[in-house]
């Protein structure tokens, strides 16, 4: 008598088998294929929440931000003040002077009103400069009417 395992497989048995197989390989690619998109989603929020974190941190680690009037060095903890409060903490601001934002390059450098806000940045202090008032009807030396 022939046992089961000495016995040749039946060809329908096979087809069936890869069959299964190869539907088991499918089902794990797709697992796999969910897996991995879950896990670039992951990375991202990662990624957003440490950009987040290294912000905050160089914020922390800068406790004012820095600025220029003349060749004389201020220091605010605000990152935003308008002209107004520029000229306040400057001591013995002149009356009636304009405040000028020095600008690089070829920009041209811009007068800076009292209500206009001004944006401080960490790395590249601003630097301004006194303006006087200008002078109208004149035709003088300097600057001054005659």
């Amino acid at each position: 008598m022939i046992e089961d395992s000495e016995r040749p497989p039946r060809e329908g048995t096979e087809d069936a088998d890869r069959r299964n197989a190869v539907e088991k390989a499918v089902e794990e690619i797709k697992r796999a294929e969910a897996d991995l998109a879950r896990a670039r989603e992951l990375e991202e929020r990662a990624k957003a929440v440490l950009r987040d974190a290294e912000k905050e941190l160089e914020r922390a680690e800068h406790d004012c931000f820095e600025f220029f009037v003349g060749k004389v060095r201020y220091e605010t903890r605000h990152e935003v003040l308008t002209g107004a409060q520029i000229k306040a903490i400057v001591s013995n601001w002149p009356a009636g002077y304009g405040l000028e934002l020095e600008r690089h390059g070829d920009e041209p450098d811009r007068l800076i009103a009292d209500n206009e806000s001004v944006r401080f940045h960490y790395r590249h202090p601003l630097h301004f400069t006194p303006v006087p008032p200008a002078t109208f009807g004149g035709g003088g030396r300097d600057g001054v009417a005659v």
